[in-house]
């Protein structure tokens, strides 16, 4: 029974989007449950239960990067009141610590185990499932009208295909998580789940899931290589992304004036002027901050940021980096590259963990254009930490817990 429950709830991780937006329902407030619920039962353990946890010197370094992080930001905000309102700052925290909080907790509850023991059980073949059903609709979807396609974008005639989801960013975010998840159990040869999730990432038509089809390919096939030459890796990650999305780079520097220019200026002078803590929580460069009222955007606005009627809009939160560069300055910024760092060795600290850095090096690169974290912090922390468990602790290909 146990693993029925946990495969459909990480079914539901990988389809909450989709399954919300069919229900017409603003869905966003159970990351926000599961994140507080995790973090008490956290602190039980840790006060009560301390033996209970498995906490690693990288997971601990993590725990403090995210904590002096947190205090940086409420020193912006202590300092520089652009946002008057504890509700929307304690909210941002939340948003905040969504994804490092919530890996590391998964990771030391052993909460990985059980949802990785329960894929390898049941959970692969509902995905299984879902996946040929997936790529079945948007097949069909090129040729006939089923309301898949809601996006106006089409590249030489194929039509950006979003399966139930909003927006097609939720969806290729989907295939990348359901990529991983099978890779995870079967990394010996490339089976036809997973070239279908290829096309289907691909169908998608966002120039991060063709970087991530990309990167997938040559982390595969030279991961030997790369196994040997970490430093490598990364330089042949950047220039796959660099070469794939190249065309996507100069349409972005062509947009003078854009709300995702203006965002990244923007944030660099709001680094250099509130040197070196940066504006605080909910201050700027998300949604949350429009919907505080934040005073910063009198000063630094974001074109199409807010409507007519003076309500924030999308846009606001439309890339990632911003958000931390000015949110909590150069201190901020620069630890929270160094958390990124250290994930990543949590990652690879057993093995060259290939399903686990598709998800990682994603992340790395959406966040140059979507707030990736703070819109999926707690669906990523979960898969990711899953995935992880698999590639370090069980025998792939045969499904045995090699701790077991």
């Amino acid at each position: 029974m146990e693993n029925v429950f946990l495969s459909l709830f990480l079914l539901f991780v990988l389809f909450d989007n989709a399954i919300f937006n069919i229900l017409s329902i603003n869905g966003s407030g159970w990351t926000v449950i599961f994140t507080i619920s995790l973090l008490m039962i956290f602190v039980i353990f840790m006060l009560f239960l301390p033996d209970r946890l498995k906490v690693t010197k990288l997971d601990l370094k993590v725990m403090i990067l995210t904590t002096i992080i947190i205090i940086v930001g409420l020193l912006g905000n202590y300092f520089f009141n652009y946002t008057n309102s504890i509700q929307f700052i304690i909210t941002d925290v939340i948003d905040f610590i969504k994804f490092p909080f919530c890996f590391i907790a998964i990771r030391s509850l052993n909460i990985d185990r059980s949802l990785a023991k329960s894929f390898i059980n049941f959970g692969q073949y509902l995905v299984k499932i879902m996946i040929v059903i997936v790529f079945i609709c948007g097949i069909i979807s090129q040729f006939k009208d089923i309301g898949m396609t809601p996006n106006t974008r089409v590249w030489f005639g194929i039509h950006a295909y979003s399966f139930l989801f909003p927006h097609p960013t939720y969806f290729v975010l989907s295939c990348i998580f359901m990529l991983s998840l099978i890779t995870s159990v079967n990394v010996k040869h490339l089976n036809i789940y997973v070239f279908i999730l290829l096309i289907s990432t691909l169908l998608g038509l966002r120039t991060k899931g063709a970087v991530i089809v990309v990167v997938f390919i040559v982390l595969k096939y030279c991961k030997n290589f790369f196994r040997q030459h970490r430093f490598f890796s990364w330089l042949g990650v950047f220039f796959a992304t660099l070469i794939v999305g190249w065309s996507k780079l100069h349409e972005y520097l062509s947009y003078t004036g854009s709300a995702r220019e203006a965002a990244y200026v923007n944030a660099w002078d709001i680094l250099k002027k509130h040197f070196p803590i940066g504006s605080g929580f909910s201050t700027y460069a998300s949604f949350l901050s429009g919907k505080a009222h934040s005073a910063l955007y009198i000063d630094y606005p974001i074109p199409e940021g807010f409507d007519m009627y003076g309500l924030p809009t999308a846009l606001l939160g439309d890339t990632g980096y911003p958000y931390y560069i000015a949110q909590f300055g150069i201190i901020g910024f620069l630890l929270f590259i160094v958390l990124l760092i250290d994930i990543y060795r949590i990652l690879t600290q057993k093995k060259f963990a290939l399903s686990s850095l598709v998800i990682f090096f994603y992340v790395v690169f959406a966040l140059g254009s979507e707030s990736s974290l703070l819109n999926f912090g707690v669906e990523t922390a979960v898969i990711l930490a899953t995935v992880n468990y698999i590639e370090n602790n069980y025998l792939v290909d045969d499904g045995v817990d090699k701790d077991e």
